[in-house]
């Protein structure tokens, strides 16, 4: 039996948002190769044990009719100023010494892109992290890294850069070890 929460208004819709399970890992992994380039992709057991660090930040978009899994989103409580590296495996501290919310990863199979996966799967992590914000957490900012293709999807979104003039991305991007050329984003967390 499946259980999810739809972030839907109609019944009708063809994508529900719901809680990633070990399951849904291999899926996942189909998502991630379709969506970025091979330097990119982190390992099944990355995922797993990125879902196990804190399982109520990571979801999935599954197509409502088939149950495909078409876009997951793996976000957590973690550092204004601290990237989180690819491949790292996460270990839990006290969610309430956390002063940011750190989108790891989003992405939407590009069959789906038209559908505002990307932009429900985002709701579920803001949400989430409003609500730990309200039980008392010092969270007052979703932080991302944002590879080049994805800098104005996030600057859409509100998203602003870290350490720089926000008109100029040019001078936000940098080329990072792990990511290729990227940007540190943020944005204040709203009520």
């Amino acid at each position: 039996q499946r259980q999810h929460m739809s972030l839907s208004s109609s019944q009708d819709d063809p994508v529900i948002i719901r809680n990633m399970t070990a399951a849904d890992i291999p899926a996942v992994c189909h998502v991630q190769a379709a969506c970025y380039d091979p330097s990119l992709h982190e390992s099944a057991d990355v995922f797993e044990a990125r879902m196990n660090f804190y399982k109520s930040g990571c979801f999935v978009a599954e197509e409502a009719e088939s149950h495909r899994i078409v876009g997951y989103i793996q976000s957590f409580p973690w550092y204004y100023d601290v990237k989180v590296p690819l491949h790292a495996t996460l270990k839990f501290s006290d969610e309430l010494s956390h002063n940011a919310y750190y989108i790891h990863d989003l992405a939407v199979h590009p069959a789906f892109r038209k559908l505002r996966v990307g932009a429900s799967l985002y709701q579920a992590a803001h949400r989430h992290a409003l609500s730990l914000r309200a039980n008392g957490s010092n969270i007052s900012t979703i932080c991302i890294v944002a590879i080049v293709g994805a800098v104005e999807y996030w600057r859409s979104r509100g998203f602003s850069f870290k350490h720089c003039d926000n008109s100029n991305t040019n001078m936000a991007l940098v080329d990072d070890e792990c990511y290729g050329l990227s940007a540190q984003m943020y944005i204040e967390l709203g009520s």
